[in-house]
């Protein structure tokens, strides 16, 4: 059994608040170059050098990995974020392996949709913490019947 086999649908009723998420990947020059490509910003800080020493990611990349988190163990389909705060503590350095956890905090129905609110965090291989945030994602935009 590959852990393919293991993910499961999200069922809103059966998340248990305080369940964690984790997942590392490697911030290779060419994810951040087709970020950047991606996003239209061909900052040379991430292509080439930055102030920091060598190139760094755009921070938005990093937030954006956090998506991936809830995939870890569950089928997901698209989520749509109602809201966001993120503080972005260090840049984060090309080349590093990013360490990334999420911790879902709280979940509530609020006119017949599902919110859930989960905190992640990004760790490089040094320990050094990049950035955190909290969002609020509905699971399915569509209501539940009545």
């Amino acid at each position: 059994n590959g852990c393919m086999d293991d993910k499961q649908p999200m069922v809103f009723e059966d998340l248990p608040i305080g369940e964690e998420y984790a997942d590392e990947y490697i911030l290779t020059p060419e994810l951040a170059r087709d970020y950047a490509e991606g996003i239209e910003d061909a900052n040379p800080w991430y292509l080439e050098h930055s102030p920091f020493g060598g190139p760094v990611a755009n921070p938005i990349l990093i937030v954006a990995q956090h998506t991936r988190l809830f995939k870890t163990k569950y089928l997901t389909a698209g989520h749509v974020h109602t809201r966001h705060e993120t503080q972005f503590l260090h840049p984060a350095r090309i080349g590093k392996v990013i360490k990334m956890t999420g911790k879902l905090v709280e979940k509530y129905l609020k006119r017949g949709r599902e919110y859930l609110v989960m905190e992640c965090r990004s760790v490089d291989e040094d320990g050094i913490e990049i950035c955190r945030d909290r969002r609020t994602i509905i699971t399915h935009y569509a209501k539940r019947p009545e």
